[in-house]
């Protein structure tokens, strides 16, 4: 069965040895994520299509009207992305991505919206910015406490 799916035959035991990343157990799961991502180029279109379809029939069902109220409907976008249940390095990729911003060769604004926000996705440009003034109002509130007690 593992061959007719291409899914490695893997247990505890006989990865112990091997495995000591996460890089190197996706090298592991290669011809399975293949064969997903080559199945997901004719799934996306159709997931797509199937989410708008709901969102449009919640926007025209006027049984909803009655039940939750007047509603008008808010801009969005409907994306769709494979995720696979195997560890990133992400841990390294962040450290670098830092010491990017500590020797100035890389924003703040570009790590907060790579890295903020909720988990693997990130933060728009707007709430980077915002964040980014947040963050100077603050050290601006210190800044000025300290001055105080001098």
């Amino acid at each position: 069965m593992y061959d007719a799916l291409s899914v490695p035959d893997i247990n505890l035991e006989s990865m112990k040895s091997i495995v000591t990343s996460g890089k190197a157990m996706k090298a592991v799961y290669w011809p399975l994520i293949c064969r997903c991502e080559e199945k997901m180029t004719a799934w996306k279109p159709a997931l797509n299509w199937l989410s708008e379809l709901i969102l449009y029939a919640a926007e025209v069902f006027p049984e909803l009207k009655k039940e939750y109220g007047e509603f008008a409907a808010a801009e969005h976008i409907v994306m769709i992305d494979n995720q696979y249940p195997l560890p990133e390095d992400e841990d390294e990729e962040r450290t670098l991505d830092m010491q990017e911003v500590t020797n100035q060769t890389r924003s703040r604004k570009s790590y907060l919206m790579k890295w903020g926000g909720t988990a693997r996705q990130g933060m728009t440009a707007d709430e980077a910015d915002e964040e980014l003034s947040q963050m100077a109002k603050e050290r601006e509130m210190l800044e000025d406490s300290f001055e105080g007690d001098i």
